[in-house]
């Protein structure tokens, strides 16, 4: 257990607060568009920094809505990031999803867990300070996913459990190995479309991607699960990759009244299961 005084001294620090910060404007008229804005003394406004790719246009300045959807990204926030990686890997204690698809339990790709606060590192726990100050929101988590490899994913979905989606905060502090994070307007597509997405597990068009990883901090605001999905796809990588996520909602405007991502299936004639079920490992 974790005995350590949540808010240390300047010595004791293990997040760097004041490091750059760039703002990822999205848009999607037809095409998808970003537009970099530096929020950093050190600013460069440059979407390269970011590994930002698939990017079909660039959104003109004079164009930009403050309250559309956005990403903020932290590069570098933790100052031992492999130390926390390690930490966080062999004390958490990991679970195995399963969702229920029509006449069985399903294992999701992935490990996952709750992490209690008196089990966080101080590292963590300083991130959820962080989040809490710079945003003015009263973040909640943490949850856990660990990737154990490239063949571990998480399809595209917007976190609509929230219900509330036009003004959110989604932060996700990510360990281990850089990979695609993938983020896609929330527009229909044919049945063509989605199997061969699918099947092929390429990138769409229109869809916007970061490469985060080693101790990278983003943040998901504004619209962006109203209007936008996103997901890690599977790649070619060996070693772990872990994301612990926040989130918060202000519960303003219009509830979303779908199915949340991971809900069961059933027939129409069948008895109703617990939609998801977890079994440690």
């Amino acid at each position: 257990m974790n005995t350590a005084d949540p808010s240390p001294g300047p010595d004791q620090l293990q997040v760097d607060r004041r490091g750059q910060v760039d703002r990822i404007h999205l848009h999607y008229d037809g095409q998808s568009q970003i537009e970099v804005r530096g929020r950093g003394d050190n600013g460069t406004g440059d979407p390269v920094a970011h590994g930002v790719r698939g990017i079909a246009g660039s959104a003109d300045r004079d164009t930009l809505k403050p309250s559309d959807s956005w990403v903020d990204v932290r590069s570098g926030f933790l100052n031992d990031p492999e130390g926390v990686l390690q930490v966080v890997l062999n004390e958490t204690r990991w679970a195995q999803g399963e969702t229920w698809r029509y006449e069985r339990y399903v294992p999701e790709q992935r490990l996952g867990a709750i992490m209690r606060r008196d089990d966080q590192p101080l590292a963590v726990r300083q991130t959820e300070l962080h989040l809490r100050s710079a945003y003015a929101a009263p973040l909640l988590g943490v949850a856990a996913i660990l990737y154990r490899n490239g063949q571990d994913f998480q399809g595209l979905h917007a976190d609509r459990s929230m219900r509330w989606l036009d003004q959110t905060l989604i932060a996700i502090l990510v360990l281990g190995e850089r990979r695609p994070f993938r983020l896609r307007p929330r527009r229909p597509l044919s049945k063509a479309q989605v199997e061969q997405l699918e099947r092929t597990g390429e990138a769409a068009a229109e869809d916007v991607e970061l490469m985060p990883g080693h101790g990278d901090l983003i943040v998901l605001g504004g619209r962006c699960q109203r209007d936008w999905m996103h997901g890690v796809p599977a790649c070619d990588v060996s070693r772990e990759r872990i994301s612990l996520t926040w989130r918060w909602t202000s519960k303003t405007g219009r509830p979303d009244t779908g199915a949340a991502y991971g809900e069961g299936v059933h027939y129409s004639d069948a008895k109703s299961r617990p939609f998801r079920r977890t079994r440690p490992i």
